[in-house]
């Protein structure tokens, strides 16, 4: 009986077993390049986590007990990195740079031997892993920002696995109820950059657990936006997590269908971010007059690289979203479900397309204004020409017949009849048209000159 309220009473934690990391990206290199690259950046975090100079002074508010485990924690770590590529054809331009490729590096951080350790592995909380997370994301994005256009908008996703808990039943069902019950402990896992704090409200917890997609009562896999945890008995991970030297017999089931498909959300979550960007920024400039200065067709140039990017987004996310609506397996249908409306998938590419079609629509009506102005203007030099004709025409008139003779002879008063009355009133009206056609043809060109100014301040 004693022993049945030690277990009721005693605390409740979970058993770190390995970390993942993802970095959305692109890349100015191509994958071939990238790949060749990998053993130093093993290294080079490799070289972080045996730096002891990294972990002398951790403020005790980010990591309250146990601060002195992290150095030789971080040495017994391997680290392990892959290049995965989502979009091998993107071409996004930014600061005079191309970046080629859009992709997510994936990070894994696992104990090379728990044996080794000089400490228990349950002494290892969340707050250790994001103290961990955010030194290995400073060093590593800034070491190789010259050739990576990193999501800066977030922190790495991190995905942790867990296996075994502390308490001394071989296996727990991870119910709906049991979830609650130990829901503290599970928050704090499954939502990693939160910390390990002991006055979170209980909605906040609430709020953690209750995304369990596992099908199994013998699991837990929780998605949150910027983190998860996937929890697994010994034998499950042995069995579903990952086909590789220390479990050669696994299917490799949650490493294709759960962590690839967690990470290929989150970077097509960072790929729509760009692009509305991208789109946004369209907009804008098609409302300033210094951007209008351009001529059409670079205008027009500039919208149809912006439609490349999301045009180069649908090849793959189209087949990937329509892969959900095929029944491959509930589990599988679930997790892409939740990514989908976790990052507003759908919603986004609905704005991008919005958005692609108003801008297209603000330049059709430019290039339209553009062609009525064109029209008014050789309108208006059409008149200038006709003008300047029958002005010369008149000149001709004036000038060249016998008229300016007769005039003179008017001008002295004597001898007139009804015809010289005439020829003087014929004379006068000829001038006064005269006159009128070239006060009308200096209008005119002063209309053509306003109107090339129009032009150029919207074309």
């Amino acid at each position: 009986m004693t022993n049945h309220v030690e277990l009721e009473t005693a605390p409740f934690h979970l058993f770190y077993k390995e970390q993942w990391l993802c970095f959305a990206a692109f890349s100015q290199m191509s994958e071939k390049q990238i790949n060749f690259k990998i053993d130093e950046m093993d290294s080079f975090i490799e070289s972080l986590l045996n730096n002891e100079e990294n972990f002398k002074e951790i403020s005790p508010i980010i990591i309250p007990e146990n601060r002195k485990i992290m150095p030789e924690f971080a040495k017994h770590l391997k680290a392990e990195i892959n290049w995965h590529t989502i979009i091998p054809n993107f071409n996004y331009g930014y600061k005079d740079e191309t970046y080629k490729i859009v992709g997510y590096f994936l990070i894994r951080l696992i104990p090379d031997s728990f044996q080794n350790l000089g400490f228990d592995i349950k002494e290892i909380r969340p707050n250790h892993l994001e103290f961990l997370i955010n030194l290995i994301s400073d060093k590593f994005r800034a070491e190789y920002e010259d050739k990576f256009y990193y999501d800066q908008t977030s922190i790495p996703y991190s995905i942790t696995i867990c296996s075994k808990h502390s308490m001394s039943e071989k296996n727990l069902q991870w119910d709906d109820e049991q979830c609650r019950t130990y829901k503290k402990e599970i928050g704090k896992w499954s939502d990693i950059y939160s910390g390990d704090y002991s006055d979170y409200k209980e909605s906040f917890y609430d709020e953690c657990i209750r995304p369990n997609l596992s099908n199994r009562t013998s699991e837990m896999h929780i998605i949150l936006r910027n983190s998860a945890l996937l929890y697994l008995e010994p034998h499950n991970y042995n069995r579903f997590f990952i086909k590789d030297e220390h479990t050669p017999h696994s299917t490799g089931y949650l490493y294709f269908f759960v962590l690839k498909t967690i990470c290929s959300f989150h970077t097509i979550k960072f790929t729509l971010y760009k692009i509305s960007e991208e789109i946004d920024k369209d907009a804008l400039n098609l409302v300033q007059m210094e951007y209008m200065d351009q001529k059409i067709g670079e205008i027009k140039r500039r919208l149809d690289k912006t439609a490349y990017l999301k045009e180069s987004l649908d090849v793959f996310i189209k087949p990937f979203l329509t892969d959900s609506l095929r029944n491959k397996g509930k589990h599988y249908s679930k997790i892409q479900r939740c990514c989908t409306e976790m990052y507003a998938i759908k919603e986004n590419m609905e704005y991008i397309q919005r958005g692609i079609e108003n801008n297209l629509q603000a330049l059709n009506s430019i290039f339209i204004d553009k062609q009525n102005l064109e029209k008014e203007i050789q309108d208006e030099e059409t008149g200038v020409q006709n003008l300047q004709n029958l002005t010369v025409t008149l000149i001709s008139l004036f000038f060249g017949t016998d008229l300016l003779f007769e005039m003179s002879e008017l001008l002295e008063l004597h001898g007139w009849g009804v015809m010289d009355y005439l020829k003087l009133i014929l004379m006068i009206l000829m001038f006064g048209i005269f006159v009128i056609l070239i006060i009308r043809s200096l209008k005119t060109r002063k209309t053509v000159k306003i109107l090339k100014a129009k032009k150029k301040s919207q074309i």
